[in-house]
């Protein structure tokens, strides 16, 4: 009876739940306008068309990013200790975003987010060798 109390302690509570459904929701909204704004394109459009659709794309993921944050830190009154609960849902967003609006836009969000949220332990990475490789092989 123990390790029942100690899951639903742990894994179900109100926090859990309320992410779980922001995340649905969140990932409901993208989902619509993402297929609403690409309804209107076909191969024919005009190159402007297509990346303002993008860059609108973008910017709605990044705001889920936010809002997502925000709700977070809101329940969990801004400490981190149920981080594994915000990572989860930030990266079902991201993961879902890449597979449904398949951009560069996208694509650059996905990996300039780990950098925005985590700045100390990223910038060793940066003063790697292999740096130049990794930019040419996500742009060409």
């Amino acid at each position: 009876m123990n390790i029942l109390k100690g899951i639903t302690n742990n894994y179900i509570n109100l926090t859990s739940i309320i992410i779980t459904l922001v995340t649905i929701g969140l990932i409901t909204v993208i989902t619509i306008i993402a297929y609403g704004l690409e309804s209107h394109l076909n191969d024919d459009s005009p190159f402007y068309l297509k990346f303002s659709t993008h860059l609108v794309e973008g910017a709605i993921l990044a705001s889920s990013m936010i809002i997502l944050q925000q709700t977070f830190h809101m329940l969990s009154n801004g400490t981190v200790n149920s981080g594994w609960l915000y990572a989860n849902a930030q990266l079902t967003i991201l993961l879902y975003a890449m597979y449904l609006l398949r951009n560069k836009i996208t694509l650059l969000i996905n990996l300039l987010m780990p950098f925005a949220y985590h700045q100390s332990s990223n910038i060793e990475r940066l003063g790697s060798n292999r740096w130049p490789f990794f930019l040419f092989h996500t742009f060409f």
